[in-house]
């Protein structure tokens, strides 16, 4: 899923143009390597696959409170594309 944010980031960086707001944008990946969803993991803990996150950016702590409801485990990747 891709939700664009541009007009939230503008507020905060009125002077940037549009590509480097993209740079602010928090990437996580929710499939493993064959393309296959990571399953919830409920309770369970240090278990694989686990979600990637890819790139932190503007309330990234904010987003992984949120998730971390459902994912217990995750895997920290920073720059780590598919």
């Amino acid at each position: 899923m891709i939700i664009e944010g541009d007009a939230y980031v503008a507020s905060i960086q009125p002077d940037k143009s549009i590509e480097p707001r993209y740079e602010q944008g928090v990437m996580v990946s929710f499939v493993d390597n064959a393309g296959k969803l990571v399953p919830k993991q409920g309770t369970q803990r240090s278990i694989s696959p686990a979600p990637i996150l890819i790139r932190k950016g503007l309330d990234v702590d904010k987003i992984m409170m949120y998730l971390s409801d459902t994912f217990n485990s995750w895997d920290y990747c920073h720059g780590e594309y598919y």
